[in-house]
């Protein structure tokens, strides 16, 4: 449906291959490799279903990861670690190696204000899945834009705003009270 292409160019991960992307009043398609590392590493947290964790370093290596590359001091990349892992209510399993749990962490260590979420439900029982959308609600109500990946209508009405993509074009970009009217 063109999901994962639309997420890797609103993720700085792909340019467009025509038109503008414009994110914090800067064209995306027009920058440089390093500064679009730079945008993923300061303005982008990213959410994965898989998760995308280092299997062999435990939680706070992996959450720390960002920030090593921002060049953020020990000290303070591990207590602002702590703190993201405190966020998602893992601050007491930071040694657990990945196998053992979930990842959305990382993505917050940076205080990025946009996440992406590519079906961050998806590996998920239900209760847990239900503790992930209503921790991204909170995220978007402290005043941060989320940005939620997914095929299941179920997760896309309890947004605000939904664009629906078919065979790589927008069929539908409304409120979501517009969008429940048509399903």
């Amino acid at each position: 449906s063109g999901k994962s292409t639309i997420m890797n160019i609103i993720g700085a991960l792909d340019v467009p291959t025509e038109g503008k992307y414009i994110l914090n009043g800067q064209d995306v398609s027009e920058m440089e490799d390093d500064s679009l590392a730079e945008i993923r590493n300061k303005t982008i947290g990213f959410v994965f279903q898989q998760y995308n964790l280092l299997p062999k370093q435990n939680l706070l290596e992996n959450v720390e990861l960002p920030l090593i590359y921002a060049g953020v001091g020990k000290k303070e990349r591990t207590e602002r670690s702590l703190e993201s892992l405190e966020r998602v209510g893992l601050r007491d399993k930071w040694r657990y190696m990945p196998q053992q749990l979930s990842g959305g962490a990382r993505a917050l260590v940076g205080s990025p204000s946009l996440i992406l979420a590519d079906e961050p439900t998806g590996a998920l029982d239900s209760k847990t899945g239900r503790e992930v959308l209503d921790f991204l609600k909170q995220l978007h109500e402290e005043g941060n834009t989320v940005v939620i990946i997914t095929h299941y209508n179920s997760i896309a009405v309890e947004a605000e705003r939904v664009v629906k993509i078919s065979d790589g074009k927008i069929i539908f970009d409304g409120d979501v009270k517009a969008y429940e009217s048509i399903l």
